[in-house]
């Protein structure tokens, strides 16, 4: 595990097993590989990208696998107005989507919050 870098591009995943946001980076020789593990997180120019194979194979065999991840450049900055809090269950939805089900699929930022043993997310959709 390293020190995450402000601006560094990264994906993170929520991982069932510590219970906590795992953090894979995007670029540079770590690429791919979990270079933190997290309890909080703050991402700027964000992505939320859904693996459509991960997918079926969650709806098909009922067993969870990592295949949902936020995109993003690592920030330290999560101030800001207007965040909505999403949420992704690959059994009810197809895409994170917000508490009104509207589909969310880009954000001009993203924080998560896992102190409470469990994963919040909230974005600030432009």
């Amino acid at each position: 595990m390293r020190a995450i870098q402000p601006g560094e591009e990264v994906q993170v995943y929520w991982n069932f097993h510590k219970k906590c946001f795992s953090v894979q980076a995007r670029t540079g020789t770590d690429k791919g590989r979990v270079i933190a593990h997290v309890s909080e997180f703050a991402l700027e120019g964000v992505k939320f990208v859904i693996g459509k194979a991960g997918q079926r194979r969650v709806r098909e065999e009922g067993r969870k696998n990592v295949h949902a991840f936020v995109r993003g450049a690592w920030s330290g900055d999560a101030y800001g107005v207007g965040y909505e809090w999403v949420y992704y269950n690959p059994y009810k939805v197809d895409t994170f989507v917000t508490k009104h089900m509207a589909p969310v699929h880009t954000a001009v930022k993203a924080i998560g919050d896992s102190r409470s043993g469990m994963a919040l997310i909230f974005a600030q959709i432009a």
